[in-house]
This record gives structure tokens, C-alpha cells and sequence, in this order.
């Protein structure tokens, strides 16, 4: 099976290259090598596109750039997901990188014929060397107000008529995700293996941009939006 890497990405205040150099370095190592990157750029700036443009030699991209709803997360995702050609699609957040090695390669092999979606066990990192607390995803009576699965860079789906990220959301935007796709599938096959690093930071989206009222407001939003 072909493989396609969705990178929503953006300037990140002129951190977005580094974030993305240590992202890409992990993605050229890897055993399983028939994938393509898909990276969706939001920025205002030409460095990701250069970026990108010096790497194409190395590893198999797909620049996008995308001029449409600007700072929605959920939007640049969308956008790197409608560009996929794969028959799976890997996210993968700008700022977390694949584990190790076979990352990519363990993602295919569990991912069985009547799988529709995937996710991964992943590891966090606060200084980009040292890993700690192994988190392996479950489900949740409350999915989509409680994210236990947690990031989507752990997320995995098969790329049949995808379904996308509501764009009216931020806070919520992964456990919505995951409960629609679990009204539509059902249960998620659960890779106990790590697969991904997620960087904890302060310049991460949730710690810039959400706020209290914001989270209400979400709330609200995905009560109405599923009758519950």
C-alpha cells in the first residue's frame, strides 16, 4: 500500500523550517520508503516553499500553497487531505516527528483490510531529545469532549471519500474527528506500538490561541452539532 504524509504547515513566527527539518530528517529514514509528503502551507512567506523545494531530491514532496482561511488548523489540514493520493493517509502535526525508523512501516502492517482508521501509540517530548510518558490511545463514553485518544499525529486513515475536520473547530478539532469517524467505522484498530514524538511547547496552536470562552463556545458548538 502507498502511503501519504498530510503535513498542515505555516510560518510558525519563523520557527516553521527548523520545526520541519527535524520532521523530514526522520521521514527520509524510514525502512518504508513508497510514501509522498503532502504538505498544505498556510504561511505568508516563501521559506516552507523553499524549504520544501531543496528537499525534493531526497524525499517525494507535494507543496501546496493555501491562501484559503489562513490560521484554521483544521481548514490546512483539510487542504493537505483533499491533495493526498495514497490509499492511506499519515498526519502528521508540523511540529511532531516520526519515532524511529520504522514508523511508517509498522503503520502499513496494521493496517488489515477492514481497516478504516488507525491509531498509534506516541511518546511526548519537551526538549526534542529526552521522551517520556508512552501514550497509548483508547476510546472514550464522551469521545467528543474527551480526547483520549489525543494528538492526530497519531492518526492514521484509509483515503476512500476521507471525512475532514470540522473548520468551525480548534479546541475540539481531534476528538470530534475521531467520534465522527467512530459513528462511521466504528472502533479504530489500536497500534500499542509508538510510532510518533509529540512536542510539548509553548508555541504550540492549544497554547496560543485557546482560550475559556473559546472552549465553552466549541462546546456548545459540538453539542448541538451531534444532539447530545
Amino acid at each position: 500500500m502507498r502511503l501519504s504524509i498530510a503535513i498542515p504547515a505555516w510560518e510558525y513566527n519563523g520557527q516553521g523550517v527548523e520545526l520541519l527539518a527535524r520532521s523530514f530528517i526522520k521521514i527520509e529514514k524510514q525502512n518504508f520508503k513508497d510514501f509522498e509528503v503532502v504538505l498544505s502551507d498556510h504561511s505568508k512567506d516563501d521559506e516552507i516553499k523553499n524549504f520544501c523545494k531543496n528537499w525534493e531530491k531526497r524525499i517525494k514532496i507535494k507543496y501546496i500553497r493555501n491562501k484559503n482561511k489562513r490560521g484554521s488548523s483544521s481548514a490546512n489540514i483539510n487542504n493537505a487531505i483533499k491533495n493526498c493520493s495514497g490509499e492511506i493517509i499519515k498526519i502528521l502535526c508540523q511540529d511532531d516527528y516520526l519515532y524511529n525508523r520504522f514508523s511508517l512501516e509498522e503503520t502499513i502492517k496494521a493496517f488489515k483490510k477492514d481497516t478504516e482508521w488507525l491509531v498509534s501509540a506516541y511518546y511526548h517530548t519537551k526538549d526534542k531529545i529526552n521522551i517520556f510518558n508512552l501514550h497509548i490511545p483508547c476510546l472514550s463514553s464522551f469521545l467528543y469532549k474527551q480526547n483520549t485518544i489525543g494528538t492526530h499525529s497519531c492518526l492514521s486513515i484509509r483515503n476512500e471519500d476521507p471525512i475532514l475536520f470540522d473548520e468551525n473547530l480548534l479546541w475540539f478539532m481531534d476528538c470530534e474527528y475521531y467520534y465522527r469517524l467512530l459513528l462511521k467505522y466504528g472502533k479504530p484498530k489500536i497500534l500499542k506500538t509508538p510510532t510518533v514524538i509529540q512536542l510539548l511547547w509553548e508555541g504550540q496552536v492549544t497554547n496560543t490561541l485557546v482560550t475559556e470562552s473559546l472552549i465553552r463556545k466549541e462546546l456548545r458548538y459540538v453539542n448541538e452539532k451531534h444532539g447530545l
